[in-house]
Order: C-alpha cells, then sequence, then structure tokens
C-alpha cells in the first residue's frame, strides 16, 4: 500500500477507536474552564468526531436550554450532504466549578482540510468566537492546494447537478403547461362546436326546403331534388322564374340565368360566391313561362319546423308548380347546413326583395344526430387548437434558436473589435482565453503610466479578483526582436476562471507605479468556465424610457441598455413615473397591473407594472397629481415633481424589501437618487445598493448634476468623446477619478432593417419538421368528413365571425367537392408583419439587398410626406430635438445643401426652446414643398 495511504488508514482506524471507546469524564477531566473539547483532539478526515461545548464558558448560551452547532468545512465552502446542523445533548458527567458539558457528534467529509462552525440556541443568541467563527484543522484529509485545484471539478459536478435539476423542473414545468393548454382546447373545442350549433340552428330556422311566392299555396319558386338533400350529396336546385322579378320580361332560349351561391350564410364572404350557369328544365315541371308577373314576389319564407305545411299546402294547389322552371346540379358540401343563393340575368337579380334564398340542407348521413355532429365538431376544433399550438410553439422556438446564435455571433465581432482596438497597448495569445490552459500577455506601455520602465510586472486574479488563486507579481520578459514593444509573461488560467484581472506594475509591491486602465483595471472573458459570473439587481430610475415615454436620447438609452444588461443574464427593471397619457398608450393596453401602494410624502403612492421591450417596468404614481400630465417635462414645477419621484422611487424599494446591487439612475430629473439614498436610505435597510450616475446631456440641471456626480461610485456619459468634451465642467471635473464615457449603441433587434429575414428559411424548416410529425386528425373527424373545417390554424379562423359562421368551408367556388380527409394544416405563413417592428419596413433588407430596401423605404416615406417621387432622389432624413447641442446650425445647412444637389431632406423633431422652434418654423415655411417636409 502507498505510504500515504497506509497512513490515512492508520489514522482513520485509530480515530474510530477513540470515538466509539473513550469515556467522557476521563476526556473532561482537568478541562473544567475550557469552551470546546474534541474526540479526537484533531478531527480526521473520513470519520467522526464528538465536540464537547461548556455552556458555563458562554456568556451567550450559559442560560439557554437547547444547543446547535451550524458547521461546514474548508472555509464555509464544503457542506455536508446529511445536513449542517446538530443538535447538543447533555454530556452526563458531574459538573466541577459550574462546569455544563454538552456534546454532539459530527461526520468529517474524506475531502476536508478544515472544520468550521458556530453554536447557537437556534434563535438569536450566538456563540461563534467573537465574530470569527471557530477554525480546528483536519487530519490525513486534502490541503489547501488540492482543495483549490479541484475547484473546477466540484464547479462541473455542481454545474451538472443544478443543469439536471433545470432540466427536470423544466420539463415538469413544460409537462404541467402541455396539460393546461390541452385542457384549454378542449373547452375552446367544445365551446366553438356549441356556438356553432347555435348558428346552425339559427341558419336552418331561416332556411326552407321550398319557397312559395305570396305565402303557402302560392306558386312555387324553388325546390331541390331530392326535396332535402344532405351534406355531401349531389342536388338539383329548381328555380321558377315566372313568380319572381325576373318573370318581368323574357329570357330567349338561347341565354341562361346565373345562379350565385354559397353556403352557411354566405360564409366565403364579399366576392367569394360560386357560380354556375342555370339551363331550362327539359321536362318535369312546367315549361315555358309567361311574362308580365307582378314584379318581386311576395316572399314568404318558411322555417324548417314549418316545411312540411309548406310543402302539402304548395302540393294541394297544382297551379303552384307551373311557370318557367330552370335547374342546376350542385354538390353540398360536407358541412352545409343551408345553401344561399340569388339568381341573375345581365343586370337583373332576384334576391328575394334584398333578403336572398335560403335552401335547407340536412345533416351528413355520416352522422346519425345534432348531438353526434357538434361531438365531432368539438374534436376536431379541438384538433386544430392543438395544432396550431404545436406550430406556434416550434416557430418561436426556432426564431428564438436563430435570434440566439444571432446574438452571440455578433458578441463575438464586438469582442473581436474590442480586441483589435487595444492591441497596440495589449494582446493575448491566444486572442480568447481558455480556462484551464496559458495565456500570454503582450503589453506595450508606451501610452500608458508605465511608459519609460525598464521593468514590468503582472499582477492579477480570477473572476473579478474573487478567486482565491492569484497570479504574480510575474516580471515580464522585456521586447525581443527589431520593432518589438511589448513586453510579455504568461500565467495559467484555473479551470473555474471566467474572467482574468490584472494590472501592470514598475515594482513587485508596495509604492511605485501602476497602470490599472484608470482605476478599472484590466478584465479579459475566460471562455470554458463551467461557473459564470454572478447576476446582478440592476434598477435604473429614469422619467423617460423608449417607446412608451421617449423625448430624447435619454429614453433610447435606458430602453437599450436595460436589453443589453438583461442578454448578459442580469436582472434588470426600470422604475418610471405613471404620466397620465400612458392610459391612453396602445403600447400599455391592458398592461398595467396593480402592485401595491404605500402613504409617503403626504399622499397615497400607487405603484403598478407593465413589461415594455421585455424590460420589468414599475410605475410611480402619487395622488398628489404631480404625473396627470400629457407630457414628460414641460410643468414650471418639474424639479419638484421629479425629486419627489426619485425619493418615491427609493421608498417604493425600501418598503418592498428589494436590494439591487446598482441604482442607475439619469440625467438631472433623477440626480436627487444618488444623494437621497446615501442620505435617507442607506442608513435606514436600503444598504446594498451601489449607485451610477450618467449624463445624457449638459444643458440642464448642473447643480443636481454636480450633486450626483459627487455621490455616486461611478458616473458615465455617453461617449469618450462627450467625456472629454465635458470633462472641464465644474460639475464634473473634482469626479474624474470616477467619469467615464461609454459609447451609446442602438438596439439591433429594435432597429435591424432585417427584422431576423435570414430566419425565414429556419424557422419554415423547423414548422414543417413538426407538422410531419403531428398526430393523426382524431376518428370523428371521419364522421364529420371531408372538408368540414378549414385547415388554417383555428385562432385565426373566421367560423365563429358572424360573416363565415365556421360551418362551412367545403362548397366555395369548387361545387365539385368531395368526401376526402385533407392532410394536417400547412405551416403558418412566415410574414414580415409577423416580426417584431416589421410592420415598419416596406421591405426588410439586409447587405444584399440593401438598395432594394432603402429604395423601398424612400418611396414609402415620400407617399405618407406628400412629396415628388420622380427620379428618386437622394434623400437626407434628421430626426432629432432641436437644441444648440446637436448642431441646429449644421442640420440647417444639411437641408440647403441636399436640395441645391438635387436631392430631398427631411426632419422629424422639436425643440423645447420656443425661440429655437419659432426659428425652424420659418425655415420649415421657406423649404417645404415637393422635395422637403418638416414634422415638428
Amino acid at each position: 500500500m502507498d505510504p500515504v495511504a497506509a497512513a490515512k488508514a492508520k489514522a482513520r482506524s485509530a480515530a474510530r477507536q477513540l470515538v466509539s471507546s473513550h469515556r467522557p469524564s476521563d476526556v473532561l477531566y482537568g478541562r473544567h474552564h475550557w469552551m470546546l473539547v474534541t474526540v479526537p483532539e484533531q478531527p480526521v478526515a473520513g470519520e467522526d468526531v464528538v465536540i464537547y461545548f461548556n455552556k458555563s464558558q458562554s456568556d451567550a448560551l450559559r442560560s439557554k436550554s437547547k444547543v446547535f452547532i451550524q458547521f461546514g468545512f474548508n472555509h464555509w465552502e464544503l457542506t455536508p450532504e446529511g445536513g449542517s446542523r446538530v443538535e447538543f445533548k447533555p454530556a452526563g458527567v458531574a459538573s466541577v466549578d459550574s462546569s455544563d458539558f454538552w456534546m454532539a457528534k459530527l461526520s468529517v467529509p474524506k475531502d476536508s482540510f478544515e472544520l468550521n462552525f458556530i453554536l447557537s440556541d437556534g434563535q438569536q443568541g450566538f456563540e461563534n468566537n467573537s465574530g470569527k467563527d471557530f477554525t480546528f484543522e483536519v487530519a490525513h484529509g486534502v490541503t489547501w492546494d488540492e482543495w483549490v485545484d479541484a475547484a473546477a471539478d466540484r464547479a462541473l459536478a455542481s454545474q451538472a447537478r443544478r443543469q439536471e435539476e433545470e432540466r427536470q423542473a423544466a420539463a415538469a414545468a413544460e409537462i404541467a403547461r402541455v396539460a393546461a393548454c390541452e385542457k384549454l382546447e378542449r373547452e375552446t373545442g367544445f365551446r366553438k362546436a356549441e356556438e356553432a350549433r347555435k348558428k346552425m340552428e339559427r341558419l336552418q330556422s331561416q332556411a326552407t326546403l321550398e319557397f312559395c311566392a305570396g305565402g303557402p299555396g302560392g306558386p312555387i319558386v324553388f325546390k331541390m331534388v331530392p326535396e332535402k338533400p344532405a351534406a355531401g350529396e349531389t342536388f338539383v336546385l329548381k328555380y321558377n322564374r315566372q313568380p319572381t322579378s325576373l318573370g318581368a320580361f323574357a329570357v330567349p332560349a338561347n341565354e341562361k340565368l346565373t345562379l350565385l351561391y354559397d353556403f352557411n350564410g354566405w360564409e366565403s364572404g364579399p366576392g367569394g360566391q360560386s357560380k354556375v350557369q342555370m339551363t331550362r328544365c327539359n321536362s318535369g315541371e312546367g315549361s315555358g313561362g309567361s311574362s308580365g308577373s307582378d314584379g318581386n314576389a311576395s316572399a314568404v319564407r318558411s322555417n324548417a319546423n314549418n316545411t312540411t305545411n309548406n310543402r302539402n299546402n304548395s302540393n294541394n294547389n297544382q297551379g303552384s308548380n307551373k311557370g318557367d322552371w330552370w335547374e342546376a346540379t350542385l354538390v353540398a358540401p360536407h358541412n352545409a347546413v343551408v345553401m344561399d343563393f340569388v339568381v341573375n340575368y345581365y343586370e337583373h337579380y332576384d334576391n328575394n326583395n334584398l333578403k336572398d334564398y335560403h335552401a335547407l340542407i340536412g345533416l351528413s348521413k355520416q352522422v346519425s344526430s345534432v348531438e353526434e355532429w357538434q361531438a365531432n365538431l368539438a374534436t376536431e376544433f379541438e384538433y386544430l387548437e392543438r395544432v396550431a399550438r404545436i406550430q406556434g410553439d416550434a416557430l418561436n422556438a426556432a426564431r428564438g434558436e436563430a435570434k440566439e446564435i444571432r446574438k452571440q455571433e455578433a458578441r463575438a465581432q464586438v469582442q473581436a473589435v474590442e480586441r483589435r482596438k487595444v492591441r497596440h497597448v495589449l494582446f493575448t495569445e491566444p486572442e480568447v482565453l481558455q480556462a484551464g490552459e496559458e495565456v500570454t500577455v503582450y503589453y506595450n506601455p508606451e501610452d500608458t503610466p508605465l511608459n519609460g520602465k525598464s521593468h514590468i510586472y503582472l499582477v492579477g486574479g480570477w473572476n473579478r479578483w474573487t478567486h482565491v488563486r492569484k497570479f504574480g507579481p510575474v516580471k515580464m520578459d522585456p521586447p525581443s526582436g527589431p520593432g518589438s514593444k511589448h513586453f510579455k509573461a504568461t500565467v495559467r488560467i484555473p479551470k473555474d476562471a471566467y474572467k482574468m484581472d490584472f494590472v501592470f506594475a514598475d515594482v513587485m509591491g508596495g509604492d511605485g507605479t501602476y497602470d490599472n486602465r484608470g482605476g478599472f483595471d484590466y478584465h479579459l472573458p475566460v471562455e470554458g468556465s463551467p461557473i459564470g459570473e454572478r447576476s446582478l439587481y440592476v434598477v435604473h430610475v429614469s422619467v423617460e424610457m423608449a417607446p412608451i415615454a421617449k423625448v430624447g436620447g435619454l429614453g433610447d438609452v435606458v430602453t437599450a441598455l436595460g436589453r443589453a444588461v438583461k442578454d448578459q443574464g442580469h436582472q434588470v427593471e426600470v422604475i418610471l413615473p405613471k404620466y397620465q397619457f400612458f392610459d391612453h398608450s396602445p403600447l400599455l393596453h391592458n398592461a398595467i397591473k396593480y402592485e401595491t401602494e404605500f402613504d409617503w410624502g403626504g399622499t397615497r403612492v400607487f405603484v403598478s407594472t407593465a413589461t415594455v421591450e421585455n424590460l420589468k417596468v414599475w410605475l410611480i404614481e402619487p395622488r398628489n397629481g404631480f404625473f396627470n400630465t400629457q407630457s414628460v417635462y414641460g410643468r414650471y414645477d418639474d424639479e419638484v415633481r421629479f425629486d419627489f419621484f426619485s425619493k418615491a422611487a427609493l421608498e417604493f424599494l425600501l418598503k418592498t424589501g428589494r436590494q439591487p446591487d446598482i441604482l442607475h439612475c439619469h440625467d438631472w430629473p433623477t440626480a436627487h437618487v444618488a444623494a437621497s439614498f446615501w442620505k435617507d436610505y442607506q442608513p435606514y435597510g436600503l444598504y446594498k445598493p451601489r449607485v451610477v450616475f450618467t449624463i445624457h446631456n449638459m444643458d440642464f440641471g448642473i447643480k443636481k448634476i454636480g450633486e450626483a456626480a459627487h455621490n455616486s461610485q461611478r458616473f458615465t456619459t455617453v461617449s469618450p468623446t462627450y467625456a472629454m468634451e465635458v470633462s472641464g465642467n465644474a460639475a464634473v471635473r473634482p469626479h474624474l477619478h470616477k467619469f467615464v464615457g461609454i459609447r451609446n449603441g442602438i438596439d439591433p433587434e429594435i432597429w435591424d432593417p432585417s427584422e431576423g429575414t435570414g430566419d425565414d428559411a429556419v424557422a419554415a424548416a423547423a414548422v414543417q419538421n413538426v407538422t410531419a410529425a403531428l398526430p393523426a386528425r382524431p376518428l370523428s373527424y371521419l364522421k364529420v368528413a371531408g372538408t368540414f373545417c378549414s385547415p388554417i390554424p383555428a385562432s385565426s379562423s373566421p367560423l365563429l365571425t358572424e360573416t363565415a359562421t365556421g360551418l362551412g368551408g367545403g362548397g366555395g367556388k369548387d361545387s365539385s367537392t368531395q368526401a376526402t380527409i385533407p392532410p394536417p394544416p400547412p405551416p403558418p405563413m412566415i410574414t414580415t408583419a409577423a416580426k417584431s417592428g416589421g410592420r415598419f419596413m416596406p421591405v426588410p433588407y439586409t447587405a444584399a439587398n440593401v438598395e432594394e430596401g432603402k429604395k423601398a423605404a424612400r418611396q414609402k416615406l415620400r407617399e405618407r410626406l406628400g412629396l415628388t417621387n420622380w427620379g428618386d432622389k437622394f434623400m437626407v432624413g434628421v430626426v432629432s430635438r432641436l437644441t444648440t447641442q446637436k448642431g441646429t446650425h449644421l442640420i440647417k445647412h444639411a437641408a440647403w445643401r441636399a436640395l441645391e444637389r438635387g436631392g430631398q431632406f427631411v426632419l422629424l423633431g422639436s425643440a423645447p426652446d420656443p425661440r429655437i422652434q419659432a426659428e425652424f418654423d420659418g425655415f420649415a415655411n421657406r423649404l417645404r414643398g415637393a422635395d422637403a417636409a418638416f414634422q415638428f
């Protein structure tokens, strides 16, 4: 046996023997003033340890009736599988000098090097070694280095367990979701079938087997052969022209009448009716017909219950069958219950005095009763609902996967660009860092604080400096080779590292010159780690948010930044005032839900919630009327209103127990959040957040901006260039050490002109695959037969509308429809309109069709603004607030130059300053015409 293994086995055997055979009185002899005694004296990995606790030595627990030990191992990183809390029992030894020993037995894991514990009474009393916890070294286990080195393997195992738990939870949730959907689909099928039956009964009550002009006993206008055709059967419709409005003139022998017909209340809609030429009867009902009838027949309609009486009366009147008879052979669709028709001859129509004719069709012979018909119909509706849901799930999943792939590709491109941007100072080999592998860091100090230094040291850590492993100081090799300027050093990345953190220095430690990237340190992402960065809870407090409350770029940034941070795996929420105009916003219709309310600031404050652009939004609505406005800005008391809102937002977080990691406030309207947080909320329970403040516009609220800059841990602005421009401002200058310009971008999902058109083929294929795997149609469909239900998804079917009752679909324009079982519904058509924002683009475009897409956009814009389309001129468009900060003089110059060069100019914007707005009103009056448009 390995000597080390043999020593461990011997020690464990001895510990086991000692624990099982020791006498407490012997162990505690002479230790009556000790607080803690262990058997064995040093716990052994893989064996039990008995802990004796002397309550008389603990001020906190001396008088408590119960004592518990809360324990763990290896700096509390290892939690025992059987639980981490054990209750002490009296040790059963005599008291000496007031000693009061209690005992507990614990199992020590084999992979431990340290036992950690505290003692408590299970409530508020604690004995924790004056805040340092109790620590005992464990013998014959792992070493600290071995424990740290195995961290990645533990993380992988933990990740595998977590993923399996998540998989099982997701599977259970999916089973529950599908069960709920199927229940709803059954209920929907039953409801639709019930409504369809009611409409069938209503339609049939208005229909007849034959129709007599002037009421029972009058001349027959139409009848059918057989007299009550069943759905799915061929029948002959016979029509007597003589007693109708078409009998007022002669129809030559070589002419024909046209039958216009449909089924089930003209379900095909306007223009959807079928046409067939009617021919004169060669025999049977009387031939020939006299003209000169008295106009329209007196249309007496008999319902289904009175049909027999109507037919008997007409049979008793032998003269009523005479006239000018015409006929057409038709097929009643398998879903038909009523046939609707009018008769046409050139510009003349017989439509029964605007009531049309309605002939009664019997149920298919494949069903024995209306109840069976309804049951079969419910089954079919349920099936169609299910198909629509399955196809929709497949479509959404395919688009979601394609969207995620695009995001990952874009993220990789951004990271590659960022690496290229700093390559003259810093780069690595390999470019993409991999956990568990080596990386060589190359550093050029020329443009850094270390310029000219002959010795450079690399000092760093991992996972935002939280990893127990550190590296350095590592002396970097000086540049070698002609033209080389980069120092280099190689380190190995831990297997559980997701981030590399480092700085450079000219000393190994202590005083010296450091390059820490302006106080932000260098951070490089690491791929392949089994663990990821901890998710942060970020709350934005803002008075704008696109698209529901957008005035300028502030609203765009809040939305785009929030979405981008959420995509990184963090929790993001936004707190906004609830403006009165939200009540009429189509984007928030039926989306706002009540959350809570509280008294504060002399009024009642209501809080509601909504989801905007996939971000959770909290809406603050005080009953003092501060936000009963139709605009974001413009009242005389904006500063008072927004200060109130800033504190109300903090009050909401405090009262609801929320503890964000980051509070992000924006511009002067919510600058008050920063100062108020530290003064009124951080000392009283809202302890966790750190404050970030962003300047979007330095033209307003300089004093408030300065206060927020002072009270924030970091404050930013919208680009590095703008940061340089405003760095000399008195509000910014004292805080440059925590000021950084971060370039704003646009949200590619919201503004992408392609609208994900590249996903269509992938999505269509996914839907086709799932459609092919759909279950067979229910057997009950064989009884309903043929074309009863439309193959389009039930959710978009006109089956339950007044113009299309859902009882039809087979007669249509094809009067020869036969009883066949159709295939499953086809995949839903993927259209631009179905995509987010697609309705705004006449032709979505990518680099492949950019010219076509932009041309279509110009054309559409010209149509909306009344501009000339002659020659497809180039167009200059400006969307901006009209302030001096935006360069109003340049906007005017661009307009003049565009028109001088034969182009067109379009402006969308407005000025908060009435003087500037008046200038642009006059400017627009001078230029507005066939090539220039202004929308204020």
